[in-house]
C-alpha cells in the first residue's frame, strides 16, 4: 500500500522555459503558491527571477551538463525537488532559426493558424525536424533523467510537460506537431514507470 506524506510547508520546482509564455505563467503561479523555484532559461533570467523572487539560471535544456547543474543547484539550495515542469520550446522559433518563412497570413514573428496554408511539410529542412525533436522530446527526457532518481528516492514528485493540441490534432499549419505526440508518449511511459 502506498503511503502519502503531508506536503512540506516549502516545496521546490524546477521549471524550463520560464522566460516567457506558459513556462513564465507556470513560474508565476508556483511562486505565488509558495514554491521555491529554480527557473531554467536560455537567455537572461534576471527579469523573471526578480519578478518571482526566485532563483533563475541561464542554461540550455539541450545540454546534459546544464540540466544536471540546474538540478544540482535545486538540491544544494533547497534539499528537494517536488516538481519538474518542462515548458521550453516553440515550433516557431525552430522554424525561424532554419529560415522557414511563416505562412502568408501570419505576423512576421510567429506561425499563427492559417486555414489556407499550402506549404508542403517536406519543404521544411531536415534540420528543423531534428531541432524540434531535440527540443520537444529529448530535452524533457534529459530533465526527467536528472530528477527521476531524486523523486523516486523521496517517493514523491510530479513531472509536467507543457505540450499542445498538435499532439492529438495534427494540422498542416503546424507541421512540426508530430513531435508533440512523441512528447506525449514519452510522458505516458514516464508515468507508467
Amino acid at each position: 500500500m502506498r503511503q502519502y506524506l503531508t506536503p512540506p510547508s516549502r516545496r521546490t520546482a524546477v521549471i524550463t522555459g520560464a522566460s516567457g509564455g506558459l513556462g513564465a505563467a507556470t513560474a508565476r503561479a508556483l511562486a505565488q503558491d509558495g514554491f521555491d523555484l529554480v527557473q531554467m532559461l536560455r537567455s537572461d533570467c534576471a527579469d523573471i527571477a526578480a519578478e518571482t523572487g526566485r532563483l533563475g539560471i541561464s542554461c540550455s535544456v539541450l545540454s546534459d551538463a546544464d540540466v544536471t547543474r540546474s538540478v544540482k543547484t535545486a538540491m544544494d539550495s533547497f534539499g528537494r525537488i517536488d516538481a519538474a515542469v518542462f515548458g521550453a520550446g516553440r515550433h516557431s522559433e525552430i522554424m525561424q532559426a532554419q529560415e522557414v518563412p511563416p505562412p502568408p497570413a501570419a505576423s512576421k514573428d510567429c506561425f499563427d493558424y492559417d486555414p489556407h496554408y499550402t506549404r508542403d511539410f517536406f519543404d521544411i529542412p531536415w534540420a528543423a525536424w531534428r531541432d524540434d525533436y531535440d527540443m520537444m522530446v529529448l530535452a524533457p527526457m534529459r530533465l526527467a533523467k536528472a530528477v527521476l532518481p531524486l523523486m523516486r528516492a523521496a517517493r514523491s514528485g510530479s513531472f509536467v510537460a507543457i505540450s499542445g493540441i498538435e499532439a492529438g490534432q495534427p494540422r498542416l499549419p503546424f507541421p512540426l506537431g508530430p513531435t508533440r505526440l512523441a512528447l506525449q508518449d514519452f510522458i505516458k511511459l514516464l508515468a507508467d514507470r
